[in-house]
């Protein structure tokens, strides 16, 4: 029998309500036109809210975590997570690709998606969800190193920091015996979300 992770859960959920609320935040700044890369960065968190909810779920399970129920909780987590990471990249061409090269960058980020989507339901193992964000994140810098605004600041910081919780993540360190590796990710995580956040609120389509 698998034990239940409330703390985990808690966090999660604290993660999600963060997130609804700057993705709310980020949608109603987008301002008149819309901006489109603050909207689909909106969309990003609301993903990672939903991701953070369904993996807090998952951690609160008690029983047997091959169950139908679990599967498809914890299928939703990873596929969430790689939606939140494409859709945060498919923002960043958009501020940074000129409109001739905006519709291949973005068709080459639906095709790693796609790619992540097959792959991740046949190996539905967390190293790989790293593996895949780590990659958006690191074509974010890019992006933000081929077309600096004064969101690139905020957006690299952000990403620095989601690294960090990244690594206290894999590296299994923990303050306290209920409040582990994966509670103090999601902590250091929402910091990374408050900067992405403020980054994203600066945006300008391209």
């Amino acid at each position: 029998m698998v034990q239940a992770e409330p703390v985990t859960a808690l966090t999660d959920y604290m993660l999600a309500a963060l997130c609804v609320a700057l993705g709310y935040l980020l949608l109603r700044g987008a301002g008149q036109p819309p901006q489109r890369s603050r909207l689909l960065w909106a969309l990003s968190f609301l993903t990672t809210a939903l991701a953070a909810v369904s993996g807090g779920s998952f951690h609160l399970l008690t029983s047997n975590r091959s169950t139908a129920a679990a599967q498809a909780l914890w299928a939703a987590t990873i596929l969430a997570i790689g939606l939140a990471g494409a859709l945060l990249l498919a923002g960043a061409v958009v501020a940074a690709a000129p409109p001739r090269r905006r519709t291949t960058l973005l068709t080459v980020v639906a095709l790693k998606l796609l790619i992540y989507g097959g792959w991740i339901v046949s190996h539905p193992e967390y190293r790989y969800v790293v593996f895949d964000y780590a990659a958006a994140m690191i074509a974010v810098l890019a992006l933000q190193a081929w077309f600096p605004s004064s969101a690139t600041p905020w957006i690299v910081a952000a990403i620095l920091v989601s690294f960090a919780a990244g690594a206290i993540q894999v590296s299994g360190f923990s303050l306290h015996r209920h409040f582990n590796q994966n509670d103090l990710y999601h902590v250091v995580q929402m910091s990374a979300m408050v900067l992405f956040y403020r980054g994203g609120r600066r945006l300008q389509d391209r």
